[in-house]
C-alpha cells in the first residue's frame, strides 16, 4: 500500500486563532479519514456524493426557494437516473443520454429545461 499526501485548507488566521484550535480541527478531519467509513472519491456513489459533500457545500449559500428546487430536481430526476451509479462512471455520454430522455419526453411543467444548463457546462469540462 503506497501512502497517500494530501493537503486541505482548515482556514484563516482569523478563523482560527490558535494552534490547539488548529489541532483540534486537524483531529477530527483525521478521525473522519481512520475511522473506516471514508471512502475514496473514486467510489463514491452519485446519491452519496450529493448528500455527503454537494449539499453541504452548496445549500448554505442558495436561497431557501433554491434549495428546495434543487431538492426537487435531485430526488425527482437526477437520483433515480443516477443515484447507485459511481461517479466515475457517470460519463459525458451517459449525461446526455439523461438529457435526450428528459427532452423527448416533453415539458413537464414550466421548467422542463432547468437543470440543462448547469448539467451541459459541468459536462464540457475536462
Amino acid at each position: 500500500m503506497e501512502r497517500i499526501r494530501c493537503s486541505e485548507v482548515l482556514g484563516s488566521v482569523a478563523d482560527i486563532p490558535t494552534a490547539r484550535q488548529a489541532r483540534q480541527m486537524l483531529s477530527d478531519l483525521l478521525r473522519k479519514v481512520n475511522s473506516g467509513d471514508h471512502r475514496p472519491q473514486t467510489v463514491w456513489t452519485f446519491r452519496r456524493f450529493v448528500e455527503d459533500r454537494w449539499k453541504p457545500d452548496t445549500f448554505p449559500t442558495l436561497k431557501y426557494s433554491s434549495q428546495k428546487f434543487y431538492t426537487n430536481m435531485i430526488n425527482t430526476h437526477l437520483i433515480p437516473a443516477f443515484g447507485d451509479t459511481q461517479l466515475r462512471l457517470i460519463t459525458k455520454e451517459s449525461v446526455q443520454s439523461f438529457l435526450n430522455a428528459k427532452a423527448k419526453d416533453g415539458p413537464r411543467g414550466r421548467r422542463s429545461n432547468s437543470f440543462g444548463p448547469p448539467l451541459a457546462r459541468s459536462s464540457n469540462q475536462p
